[in-house]
């Protein structure tokens, strides 16, 4: 089967067995005719050789239980032999070209020459007798290499989980996920937890059981949000039985972290109204506790949802305190149970909001500064977010060098680690980029890409965003029909989930394409509407968007009058931006 230590091992046998060498060995495996018995297979010539092995056979299947690597130190504590005797059975085990041997006693390391050979070693083993291993081996590593535990705690939870040590082993499986969040390793977060949920299934004590259920599904809710999206089904599955198992036990220090992952649930899914009253929540206890750790994630929080449902000014407040509260060295300390860090997301939630108030400039800084922390506290979500956000910022400037500079990063990042939601979002970014820059079929597909795996992760947040830069790059290439449809979508997406940051652009669009199809009522009309979210809400580019539009298109009527006299104060105002895309055109439209 393609392996090719078995045409070896074949070799092996019928050399060592033609020597007659050892009469009483050989002839256990002589037919009655005197000719050489070939094993059927691999595993069979693996398992004479380990019995022709006699006394260093137990050694290797102690190893076997180890791993494939094993080092001297811990077999030795493990086996109970004494050195010499330990040494002499390896060495024959080396000598057998069944393990190699890098380095000197007591630092040696040892390494089986092929997975097979353990395999072989291990199977050997009674059922009984491996348990007894695994145990005692978890037991040894927990107490004599406690470094161990503290960077691969999941070595020892397989050792206590395969010798039956439930408790302990789930105990550690907790341990495990949650350093696999803090490094960023979503994938693995969510392997170790759901091998905890497997194992801790099977614990009689129901206080310790539901304790370790809980700690468990909070940290899978948090790894699945990074890597599948926060808005799957899965995540509020597992935050949403986190939460009923948090009111039975009356656990109030774990009922923080499951309301966030419930609130940035339906901050992405909708409706917003409950991710307002969810991150209400979270500051309402912040505040409680007197936590000014927890309450920069809540502020965080609730000002991001502030934002998203069109309160630009209460979002940025909030979102300022965030900021100014958060603590860099707590860093691991916010990741051990959260997505993302709060300091590293709230400058870059703060750059978009920047922009949208009027500060472009500013906005670049924080996209900058966001970007330089994620890096500093070496957090791969973070870096991702802040990348994909930085591309946002650059996409509304009209930048598209430096959107695709920015998504080229993040995807290839984000690629590694499975943060399947940024991968999307920067696709999406990055075929605007292109359109931009040229090559509209190309960019367009990139776009139609990046929006179908957004809505693949269950999220609706950015949605109409999306369906906007994909209207505006169709609308572009001769395609308005199917451009008013999208935005006529945007628009629905926005009414069901309360979702308003982006509705007066979304209207100005409407407006732009009604028009061109010659229906100038409603046109004034989404142009009215656009005018006036803007204005209410204080997004002064979006509105200066908005008028350059009137002013444009619609000659010398009494709205593009209001609209060329808003759009000269704008410019007035504008004390950043000056060089954007959107400021020099409506200067020459003035």
């Amino acid at each position: 089967d393609g392996v090719p230590l078995f045409i070896e091992e074949l070799t092996r046998t019928v050399i060592e067995l033609g020597t007659g060498a050892d009469a009483e060995t050989s002839g256990s495996v002589l037919s009655r005719e005197g000719s050489v018995v070939i094993p059927d297979t691999l595993r069979d010539s693996l398992m004479a050789r380990l019995d022709r092995l006699q006394d260093a056979k137990p050694v290797a299947e102690l190893a076997a239980v180890i791993g494939r690597t094993f080092p001297y130190k811990l077999l030795k504590s493990a086996s109970n032999l004494e050195e010499s005797d330990l040494t002499a059975r390896l060495e024959r085990l080396v000598k057998a070209e069944l393990v190699y041997q890098r380095g000197m006693p007591p630092r040696a390391i040892y390494h089986f020459k092929h997975s097979l050979i353990q395999d072989t070693a291990y199977d050997s083993l009674l059922n009984s007798k491996r348990r007894e291993f695994h145990g005692r081996i978890g037991a040894i590593l927990e107490k004599e290499f406690p470094e161990v535990g503290n960077t691969n705690p999941e070595l020892i939870a397989r050792h206590y989980t395969l010798g039956g040590m439930d408790l302990k082993a789930a105990e550690l499986w907790v341990q495990a996920s949650e350093l696999a969040l803090q490094r960023g390793a979503g994938i693995e977060a969510i392997t170790h937890a759901r091998e905890g949920l497997r194992i801790v299934a099977g614990i009689e004590d129901s206080d310790n059981r539901d304790r370790l259920t809980l700690a468990l599904q909070v940290t899978l809710g948090t790894a699945l949000s990074a890597t599948k999206g926060y808005a799957i089904s899965d995540v509020n599955r597992a935050y949403s039985e986190a939460l009923q198992l948090c009111n039975r036990l009356g656990a109030d220090r774990e009922l923080f972290p499951i309301l966030r992952g419930l609130q940035t649930f339906y901050l992405l899914r909708g409706p917003l109204t409950r991710a307002n009253e969810l991150g209400q929540q979270l500051v309402e206890i912040a505040e409680k506790q007197h936590d000014p750790n927890a309450l920069s994630l809540a502020s965080r929080c609730l000002g991001w949802a502030r934002f998203c449902s069109g309160d630009m000014l209460g979002g940025k407040k909030l979102i300022e305190r965030a900021v100014s509260l958060y603590d860099q060295s707590l860093s691991r300390e916010y990741t051990r149970q959260n997505v993302s860090d709060p300091g590293g997301v709230g400058l870059i939630n703060l750059a978009w909001v920047n922009w949208f108030l009027g500060y472009p400039d500013t906005a670049v800084s924080r996209v900058r500064e966001a970007m330089e922390l994620g890096r500093q506290i070496d957090h791969p979500f973070t870096i991702a977010y802040a990348l994909c956000m930085g591309a946002a910022v650059h996409q509304c400037r009209g930048e598209p060098e430096a959107v695709r500079r920015l998504t080229e990063e993040a995807i290839t990042l984000s690629s590694k680690h499975g943060f399947s939601y940024w991968i999307n979002w920067g696709t999406g970014l990055q075929g605007w980029a292109i359109v931009q820059q040229g090559e509209a079929v190309n960019g367009i597909e990139k776009l139609r890409q990046g929006l179908e795996g957004y809505r693949a992760t269950g999220a609706a947040l950015f949605q109409p965003y999306m369906l906007c830069m994909l209207a505006e790059s169709l609308a572009r290439n001769g395609d308005a029909q199917r451009a008013e449809e999208l935005v006529r979508e945007a628009l629905d997406i926005e009414q069901k989930n309360e979702n308003r940051f982006y509705s007066a652009e979304t209207h100005r669009l409407l407006g732009e394409l009604l028009w061109a199809a010659g229906e100038k009522k409603p046109a004034m009309q989404a142009f009215e509407e656009a005018l006036n979210i803007a204005e209410k809400q204080g997004s002064r580019f979006l509105e200066l968007r908005a008028a350059s539009s009137v002013v444009r298109l619609t000659g010398t009527n009494e709205l593009a009058k209001q609209a060329r006299d808003r759009l000269a104060c704008l410019l007035e105002d504008l004390e950043q931006g000056r060089d954007t895309t959107d400021y020099q055109a409506a200067k020459r439209l003035v």
